[in-house]
């Protein structure tokens, strides 16, 4: 809509041009606000419901979206947009190694058992279905989803099995006992 707007906006003269960008720049700034109340409402709903990828997901694009927006402000403040398209491929790539650096299921376990230990129910069935980033120390309050994600980690299979997050998880996870209940999804 920016761009259609900046393109086929019927301009005058300087004044004009200055008004468009001001009225873009409001609009940007208003959808900002819009973007910074759903993340809050998302945040709350974590920690009402618990993390989950879906969330954290949620959480990043809503980030994301609002990194693309600061930069459209900043295009629009300096009347020069050749940079935009770059700056936008530069962001959304950080954002992507950054989400993954993060490790989203070890957060994901985190959150979620912290929650647990506090007095809060749990999702077994969701940790148990997380990944080997997930065998987190914390994991090893709620054993069925540490047993699960720990029978899913894989020997070390020597150099070419290398794997950071399996070998942590197993590290984590090796003397885990069993529950004197039954693990349903084991």
């Amino acid at each position: 809509m920016i761009a259609g707007a900046r393109r086929w906006a019927r301009i005058a003269g300087r004044r004009d041009d200055v008004l468009l960008r001001t009225l873009l720049i409001a609009l940007c700034a208003l959808c900002l606000v819009v973007l910074a109340s759903a993340l809050k409402r998302l945040w709350l709903y974590e920690e009402a419901y618990g993390a989950t990828r879906l969330r954290l997901l949620a959480d990043a694009n809503i980030l994301w979206l609002g990194a693309v927006l600061a930069l459209v402000v900043g295009a629009l403040a300096a009347n020069r947009a050749g940079w935009l398209p770059r700056a936008v491929v530069l962001v959304s790539a950080a954002g992507a190694v950054a989400f993954a650096l993060s490790n989203p299921d070890g957060r994901i376990a985190t959150q979620n058992v912290g929650r647990y230990l506090g007095g809060d129910r749990i999702d077994e069935y969701y940790l148990a279905s997380l990944s080997a980033d997930a065998a987190v120390p914390r994991l090893r309050a709620v054993p069925c989803a540490a047993l699960a994600v720990r029978s899913r980690v894989p020997e070390a299979g020597g150099l070419l099995g290398a794997n950071l997050a399996r070998a942590r998880a197993r590290r984590a996870l090796e003397d885990v006992v069993a529950p004197e209940r039954s693990c349903p999804y084991l």
